[in-house]
């Protein structure tokens, strides 16, 4: 019905992202809209870390992107790390915007910081050299059992 490209948001399952990528979809948004329909629906760092291990062809096959999830900047690196192109930031800006402009600046320059020390911690030079080989220093505990298991 249109010429126009299509992204896919609200990709929750490998099922979903390989589906997408057989109908030659340019780009995919992991998200769980936010948890407001089913608050134990899984994160987009959990679908990106699923989507990685059964199918990482999706990763080179199509555009990959986050939805709002991320809230710290641990959060921006572990998705970039695993091959997301850009990851959405909701809720940070959304209690930030309480305090206009200034508290938005705030949070953007707070995340910036947070992305960069992070990086430097994990031994990044650039942000653009960040690959696999610095998931598992990421996730930690947490995720440790879904990214090795």
């Amino acid at each position: 019905m249109t010429d126009l490209p299509i992204i896919v948001k609200g990709i929750m399952s490998v099922r979903d992202a390989k589906l997408a990528v057989k109908h030659n979809v340019p780009a995919i948004v992991l998200s769980n809209h936010g948890g407001r329909q089913l608050d134990g629906a899984s994160s987009a760092l959990e679908i990106a870390i699923k989507i990685y291990k059964k199918a990482p062809d999706v990763f080179k096959k199509t555009k990959v992107y986050a939805g709002g999830s991320a809230r710290y900047g641990t959060d921006v690196l572990k998705l970039l790390a695993l091959g997301v192109k850009a990851v959405g930031l909701g809720r940070p800006f959304m209690y930030s915007n309480v305090l206009g402009e200034e508290g938005v600046g705030r949070a953007i320059e707070l995340l910036k910081r947070e992305i960069v020390v992070d990086g430097a911690n994990l031994g990044l030079g650039d942000i653009k050299d960040i690959d696999t080989r610095y998931v598992s220093a990421l996730l930690g505990s947490k995720f440790a059992g879904l990214w090795s298991g």
